[in-house]
């Protein structure tokens, strides 16, 4: 099934917190793989249910690793119902974007690193520690599954956006 990105602020799917999944189908399987597709032909590092138009806890995410030539993609990762269960103390500002909301670039406030504990798609559970951009995009990610866009948590700045 070909899936198309939901976009808008005020978008009432993007704005609603997303149901559990709890019957590890192969339809969540299917998902899950249509999902990594539309994240990389719309050339994300990340996306979550809502943003193509269900409602459902499951996010894709990338992992990515610092060189000097910038960052390269390692690897990728199904979460189904994740939750963070434990956080730094100490945060970072950087630049997000979302395929959701085209255009907009702001610094967000983040969590250094996070452990995140959530189930693959055949429903086993797994629990991981994420830092720096990983963690970003996860919660980044999460967020969109409780219904957050980054742009409710923009660092102040004396510019406005427009949405």
């Amino acid at each position: 099934m070909h899936y198309s990105i939901i976009t808008g602020a005020t978008n009432p799917i993007l704005r609603s917190v997303a149901d559990p999944i709890e019957n590890f189908t192969e339809d969540i399987k299917q998902l899950a793989l249509d999902m990594k597709l539309v994240c990389h032909e719309e050339d994300g590092v990340g996306l979550a249910a809502p943003q193509i138009g269900l409602s459902v806890r499951i996010i894709y995410t990338s992992q990515w690793k610092n060189t000097p030539k910038g960052l390269k993609f390692l690897s990728d990762q199904i979460m189904i119902n994740p939750h963070i269960t434990a956080k730094s103390t100490t945060m970072n500002k950087d630049v997000e974007w979302c395929l959701s909301l085209p255009g907009i670039e702001w610094l967000v406030k983040r969590y250094d690193w996070i452990k995140v504990k959530f189930q693959d798609a055949t429903g086993k559970k797994l629990t991981k520690t994420y830092k720096d951009f990983d963690a970003r995009i996860i919660q980044h990610e999460i967020d969109h599954l409780d219904g957050i866009l980054f742009i409710d948590k923009l660092v102040k700045s004396k510019e406005k956006i427009k949405i």
